[in-house]
């Protein structure tokens, strides 16, 4: 039975690359700011839907 020896260079490749960091993180920057002026618009929806209950329940 022979042992084989690992060595570093087949370790060094382990991870992600700076780059593909990069592009993920990019990614997630367009997709939130497709995503956040839409999730605003039905917060705001849901804000006034609220307020007009509240206001109607106080009359």
């Amino acid at each position: 039975m022979k042992l084989q020896k690992i060595s570093f260079c087949s370790m060094k490749n382990t991870g992600f690359s700076l780059l593909e960091i990069i592009i993920a993180m990019a990614i997630m920057a367009i997709l939130t700011a497709v995503l956040f002026p839409k999730l605003g618009a039905d917060s705001d929806k849901l804000a006034k839907k609220k307020f007009s209950v509240w206001s109607q329940l106080l009359n």
